[in-house]
């Protein structure tokens, strides 16, 4: 093992979103900051006495070690590689590294490989949104826009004259302009020009003396030409190789700014302000966090009036209880949490802190951003990847589409769902899967709604008149009584229930199912839930077609007259149909223990795998005769076709019995030679 006394540069050492190692030419991990020790549970001692490559994915080995060789061939160059590496409760977490071989130097004589990584485990969902643009960026474009996309604050990279190297991609979002247009720009000439003394006096104590990480509270220049405020941190890393720039971080601070401003003058005109503005703003004391002011887009937010929030703990806003000093982390941090508002309903909120330091130090003003709505795509996303793992199961259809009704009921929070499905000629519907709430205090009455639909079923020209079919569009009933458009109205109302959703599931125009929801509760029309059902529905529906039309294809599989197999791409079998066994005499589970050159005849055994090698290759047969021997001893002749399915890893083929051709053929040369 290699030992060394380098050390991890300061902005790994103490990061919290990077992972930061260095490994030895033998190999062997050398050091790593606090968040991989953390992160994947590593003990130290341990850590440095194993190769690296063994706490990564076996999968992954070869890519981490072909990546590093490659490295090595090209010093000080970065090369990207995504690896899953094993976490402190036994998961894998995905990562991506960036790896650099730093030359031979003094503590390290022979070279070290530098590895800086991120977690990207939600890449997967989030890669649907990426733009094509961003595809054909570079890899070091892409490796910082992964990171930084998310962030709050504009980053810049400037050389040691000011230039642009770099922007985050949100300085569209916060000035107006498109990165490429700042990027080669001298980054003073965007300073208001009553800032820029400061600025530049700033700029050069980081420059010179780099522990000062120096902030300026500046006014730069929008593209349209007005003035935004922003808290500018500067942090010097001209001496890390992989940066080689200075890191500005630009916080938008036009409400603190604004805060402050409307505080210093007259009570009128900042009561004007502060209520007019569109966010919630809640003014609190730190001593014991109780709101002291709050404007009228938070009364209208919350629902309370000003007696009842005057003086309220900030805590009682929460949905649950919270500590103080989780509230004082919560505040700090902007951390999604739940608040309740005066009727009851949950939101999803960020606080976002700003320090009135300068007017009172206890005072902070609180901007409350709603992210409800972020929040439910974010879930729905998760019910739909979960929905579709569940249909994916190697479970009976009626197994995993009970398991994702419980799925779908319990998501969107109704009592009662229902799954109808046309018989196979369309003369009629039943439904033979429901799930309701078991424990629900009104559960016998769902099970008795459930057994009276059951009992029977709707013929053809009794449901081809009901709105879901005629329209073909969902249906939503928010009070029962006065609606007529459910064929079971009476029946649903003598159970309790007053609202109904109804959603048809289509497939190239045609309903190939219904999915039912019955409350006992008054339910508003929300369109994010019919979305979301639409959704879930379509994934149902997808699923049942495909288990119709593999049902289709297996009995005609098994009816077959002619000899059908499915075979990997390495030629074994995986499935025969009934005339192959009863034409060679080897059953289906025989088959499948033996090669396929095992039935062949041993003269045309070179031809034969030939042509198998051709279909691993993804070059199909058309037609091509050969002998085989029968498990009894038997030769017999076949002529077959087959076509490589590589996407699935498999071939179809078709044979034929062709042995009293080839034996009227040999009789009729006979003859002619006669």
């Amino acid at each position: 093992m290699l030992t060394s006394t380098f050390q991890i540069p300061a902005y790994f050492a103490h990061s919290r979103h990077f992972y930061y190692t260095l490994i030895g030419m033998d190999g062997y991990y050398i050091t790593f900051n606090n968040y991989f020790v953390d992160k994947f549970g590593i003990d130290a001692a341990v850590a440095t006495a194993t190769p690296a490559l063994h706490t990564i994915h076996p999968e992954d080995q070869q890519l981490c070690y072909d990546a590093m060789q490659w490295c090595i061939v090209n010093p000080d160059i970065p090369r990207s590689i995504q690896l899953r590496k094993p976490a402190a409760d036994g998961t894998y977490i995905h990562t991506r590294w960036e790896l650099t071989y730093l030359r031979p130097g003094v503590d390290t004589p022979d070279g070290i490989v530098q590895c800086i990584g991120v977690d990207v485990s939600s890449e997967a969902e989030q890669e649907k949104a990426v733009t094509v643009s961003r595809q054909k960026a570079s890899d070091r474009e892409l490796f910082f826009e992964k990171v930084l996309r998310n962030s709050m604050d504009v980053i810049m990279l400037v050389d040691p004259e000011g230039k642009i190297l770099y922007t985050s991609p949100n300085v569209q979002q916060e000035m107006g302009y498109e990165p490429q247009e700042l990027i080669g720009q001298a980054g003073f000439s965007f300073v208001h020009p009553d800032d820029l003394p400061h600025a530049k006096e700033a700029f050069e104590r980081e420059l010179h003396f780099p522990e000062f990480n120096d902030s300026a509270d500046l006014r730069f220049r929008r593209k349209d030409g007005s003035w935004c405020f922003a808290e500018a941190k500067a942090r010097n890393m001209l001496h890390e190789p992989e940066v080689n720039a200075i890191i500005i971080t630009l916080n938008n601070i036009e409400l603190r700014k604004n805060a402050e401003q409307a505080l210093s003058e007259s009570e009128n005109r900042y009561r004007s302000f502060f209520n007019n503005l569109p966010l919630p703003l809640l003014l609190v004391r730190t001593s014991n966090y109780s709101i002291i002011q709050f404007n009228q887009a938070a009364k209208e937010k919350y629902g309370y009036n000003a007696d009842e929030m005057e003086t309220m703990p900030l805590q009682n806003l929460f949905a649950t209880p919270v500590e103080p000093e989780m509230l004082k982390q919560v505040c700090a941090n902007g951390e999604k949490v739940q608040h309740r508002k005066r009727n009851g309903d949950i939101i999803y909120v960020r606080l976002e802190q700003n320090s009135l330091s300068d007017i009172d130090p206890e005072l902070q003003l609180l901007v409350v951003h709603d992210v409800t709505e972020m929040h439910s795509r974010e879930a729905e996303n998760i019910i739909t990847h979960e929905l579709s793992g569940i249909l994916m199961q190697s479970g009976t259809m009626v197994e995993n589409l009970q398991l994702a009704l419980k799925k779908i009921r319990s998501f969107i929070n109704w009592e009662l769902i229902e799954l109808w499905v046309p018989v196979y000629d369309y003369s009629s519907i039943r439904n033979d899967i429901s799930d309701f709430d078991l424990y629900h205090i009104k559960a016998p009455a769902l099970r008795s709604f459930v057994s009276a639909t059951r009992s029977g079923q709707y013929a053809k020209e009794i449901y081809t008149n009901s709105p879901a079919y005629n329209v073909k569009k969902p249906f939503w009933i928010e009070d029962l009584q006065n609606d007529n458009r459910l064929l079971r109205k009476e029946l649903a109302l003598s159970h309790g229930f007053k609202s109904v959703l109804a959603q048809p599931v289509l497939q190239n125009g045609q309903i190939i199912c219904w999915l039912l929801f019955f409350s006992f509760e008054a339910k508003p029309k929300d369109i994010h839930i019919e979305k979301l059902v639409a959704t879930l529905g379509t994934l149902i529906g997808n699923e049942i077609e495909k288990r119709k039309k593999n049902l289709v294809l297996d009995r005609f599989f098994q009816i077959s007259p002619d000899i059908m197999t499915i075979a990997g791409l390495d030629g074994r079998y995986l499935r025969t149909n009934p005339a192959f066994a009863k034409f060679i005499g080897y059953s289906s589970e025989e088959a499948k223990s033996l090669h396929p050159l095992h039935y062949v005849h041993p003269d045309d055994r070179q031809l034969v795998l030939e042509k198998l090698q051709g279909l691993s290759y993804g070059i199909p047969v058309t037609y091509f005769e050969n002998r085989v021997v029968t498990k009894g001893g038997a030769m017999k002749w076949i002529a077959w076709t087959a076509t490589p399915v590589q996407e699935e890893g498999m071939v179809i083929a078709t044979h034929r019995d062709i042995t009293e051709q080839k034996m009227f053929e040999q009789n009729l040369k006979l003859s002619n030679e006669r």
